[in-house]
């Protein structure tokens, strides 16, 4: 009965067209908001910051189920929390350079749109010295809206954790967690 179960299964999603997306590779340009919290330790008191910025990157799809990207990011702290008490006498600017990749798997839901879970991987590398560099998980859920045979938009909302390392050694960065959002459009070949 189990077997039966099994086969019965996987006869429906292979027939619901789950794999029906061809293996066609992509690019795309793209733009996106990012909102980041950042905390560590200095001098013995914690700290909190949020960073709000703005990404542009450039996507690669390999194949249906791998997607590479490069991109450049800007973000600017406004304010800084000290052991809960906020102070606005911290501003600070950013930037980094980014790369990732991203394993997906899509669902075509209909004719001409497409959605998938993602999962993956961003480095960025931060170009001001006493700002920290970051390695980030990252997952949440895209979709492709195809507007004709080769042009598509892509959307995606990232969940993410970073892992912070160098930097000033002073601000004992501990982590970052923060969302991402990036609406490109891409063509098909």
């Amino acid at each position: 009965m189990k077997k039966c179960i099994i086969l019965l299964l996987l006869f429906t999603v292979l027939a619901s067209g789950v794999f029906a997306q061809s293996l066609t590779r992509n690019w795309g340009l793209g733009v996106g908001p990012n909102m980041v919290q950042t905390s560590g330790t200095y001098d013995g008191s914690d700290w909190n910051m949020s960073r709000f910025g703005t990404c542009v990157f450039l996507f690669v799809g390999l194949n249906q189920f791998v997607e590479a990207n490069v991109g450049f990011i800007f973000k600017n702290a406004s304010g800084i929390t000290i052991d809960g008490r906020h102070t606005s006498a911290f501003e600070g600017y950013s930037s980094a350079l980014q790369a990732g990749a991203y394993g997906k798997f899509p669902f075509m839901l209909g004719s001409r749109f497409v959605f998938f879970p993602t999962v993956g991987l961003d480095f960025e590398y931060s170009l001001e010295s006493d700002w920290w560099h970051e390695l980030w998980l990252r997952g949440g859920v895209g979709a492709d809206v195809l507007l004709g045979q080769r042009f598509f938009i892509r959307a995606h909302v990232l969940l993410g954790y970073a892992f912070p390392f160098g930097g000033d050694p002073t601000l004992d960065v501990n982590s970052s967690m923060g969302i991402q959002g990036k609406l490109g459009l891409g063509w098909m070949f």
